[in-house]
C-alpha cells in the first residue's frame, strides 16, 4: 500500500489515507471513512425486531440487516472489531467532523 499523507482535521483528529479511517488522536477511537461509508445505510432497529401483536416488544434486538450487525461484520483499515459509538462517544466527534467535512466536501466526491 503506498504511504500517503495523513489528513489533519483538527489538533486532535486525522484522517489515516491509507486505511481510509479518521482517528481521535486523544481517546485512539477511529471510524469508517471510505467510499462505502456515504451510500452504506443501515437501520438501527428493523420493524420486524420489535414485537408487537403476539410477540413481546423488543427495542434491543438489533438482529438482522442493521447497522449493527454491519460493524460487527465489518472487516476495515486490518481491523475486525468494529462496532457503533455509544452517545457520548458519537456526541464527542459531531461538531468536529459536521464542520471538517463541509469544508471539504469536494474532498470526499
Amino acid at each position: 500500500m503506498e504511504n500517503t499523507e495523513n489528513i489533519i482535521i483538527s489538533g486532535r483528529f486525522i484522517r489515516d489515507d491509507d486505511i481510509e479511517v479518521v482517528v481521535d488522536m486523544e481517546t485512539g477511537r477511529m471510524w469508517q471513512d471510505d467510499e462505502e461509508v456515504s451510500r452504506i445505510k443501515k437501520r438501527w432497529i428493523l420493524q420486524e425486531n420489535v414485537g408487537g401483536g403476539n410477540k413481546p416488544l423488543d427495542l434491543f434486538n438489533t438482529s438482522g440487516d442493521t447497522a449493527t450487525s454491519y460493524c460487527e461484520n465489518l472487516s476495515l483499515g486490518g481491523y475486525g472489531d468494529w462496532r457503533l459509538p455509544e452517545i457520548d462517544e458519537l456526541i464527542s466527534t459531531t461538531s468536529i467532523t459536521h464542520s471538517y467535512y463541509e469544508r471539504n466536501i469536494d474532498y470526499f466526491k
